[in-house]
């Protein structure tokens, strides 16, 4: 009977052609590196602190964002722009409105002051002319007049300002005397500026034939009107 061979202790040290045996069903092993780097290797990562290599990978400073984080901030960055946009085109629409909306009450007032010099007068055929285009200018660009003289207060009380009233008497009874100012509107109903406006009482048929200087038909005699004069310095006269 063949002796057996002994076993070593389970410390003991393989055998010296241990290590190039390759293991059952596997490769030979490899031998451990040495840890010496490449020198081209090295000198690039000294010429460049940013530059990849096998070894290394450059780290942000920062964590990155997640996509949907930066999706987020691009539409909110977005919207942000469409709303200012918006606010300044929104400036831009008031200010030529306020500015259109003036240049319509200046003439409106003015187009009233100049009727009121032409109503009743002779007027010579150039003015009239000219308030003519006013009022078709006026009309064309969307302004209506509110001109309420003669009707009651108690009809148009919400839509003008009293300058003056009589101290006493029955309000229902009042009437607008006299305008002052026109009240201006668009077409859309927006109300540009009220009318100011003086009210009176209708006079009775007994106020009226009491009245000193007046004529049969109610209304005062028209003063005499000065006869046209070629002398510049005289009143009245045409100058040039």
């Amino acid at each position: 009977m063949a002796a057996t061979p002994e076993r070593g202790p389970l410390g003991a040290d393989p055998p010296a052609g241990a290590a190039s045996r390759p293991e059952r069903g596997g490769s030979p092993a490899s031998t451990p590196s040495t840890g010496t780097a490449d020198p081209a290797e090295s000198a690039a990562s000294a010429a460049d602190p940013m530059a990849i290599t096998e070894s290394e990978r450059a780290v942000p400073e920062h964590a990155l964002d997640p996509p949907f984080a930066l999706v987020y901030d691009v539409v909110r960055r977005t919207a942000r722009e469409r709303e200012a946009g918006r606010e300044e085109m929104r400036k831009r629409l008031e200010s030529t409105h306020e500015r259109y909306t003036g240049l319509a009450a200046d003439a409106a007032v003015a187009l009233h002051e100049l009727r009121g010099c032409l109503d009743g007068e002779p007027a010579p055929a150039v003015l009239a002319s000219i308030a003519r285009r006013f009022a078709t200018a006026l009309d064309r660009a969307g302004v209506r007049f509110d001109d309420p003289v003669g009707e009651a207060y108690a009809a148009v009380g919400r839509r003008v300002d009293v300058a003056h009233a009589p101290d006493s008497g029955d309000e229902a009874a009042m009437i607008v005397a006299r305008t002052l100012r026109p009240g201006v509107l668009l077409d859309d109903g927006e109300v540009i500026r009220r009318a100011q406006v003086v009210l009176g009482f209708v006079p009775t048929p007994a106020e009226r034939e009491a009245a000193p200087g007046r004529t049969d038909d109610g209304e005062p005699p028209a003063a005499p009107r000065p006869e046209p004069s070629n002398d510049p310095n005289s009143e009245g006269g045409s100058t040039r």
